[in-house]
């Protein structure tokens, strides 16, 4: 059964490769590449992980309807949203998943509250 991800191993390649040759900035994105995506398949979790084994930026390409998916990356690293674009809705291939201005003003608003609200932990050991 695929899973429709990037085998780790040809990311770490990948990565080694880059790194090896200087490249200093780096970014991966975590991508569920269906059109709309179905929230159920988004696996954002895996932002966690991405960010702890390649020691990057790691943002999300988000195909979902609606912005709770990117609002939720925020919550688990991204320090990236990609987001499709369009001036109408009704027209194009990515339009019906694809935000409008409106829209892509309330993500930058939301995603800059829940970037504020994730705060720090005041308790020590």
């Amino acid at each position: 059964m695929s899973t429709g991800l990037a085998p780790l191993n040809d990311i770490k390649e990948a990565v080694k490769y880059l790194k090896m040759h200087s490249c200093t900035q780096l970014a991966l994105l975590k991508c569920t590449s269906s059109y709309p995506s179905n929230p159920k398949d988004l696996n954002l979790i895996t932002i966690k992980k991405m960010k702890k084994l390649f020691k990057c930026e790691v943002g999300f390409s988000d195909h979902s309807l609606g912005i709770g998916a990117a609002i939720m990356a925020i919550n688990y690293g991204a320090t990236i949203i990609e987001k499709h674009f369009t001036l109408n809705k009704h027209k194009g291939v990515d339009g019906k998943f694809s935000s409008e201005f409106e829209e892509l003003k309330m993500l930058k608003r939301e995603t800059e509250v829940a970037q504020q609200a994730k705060g720090k932990v005041f308790w020590t050991d």
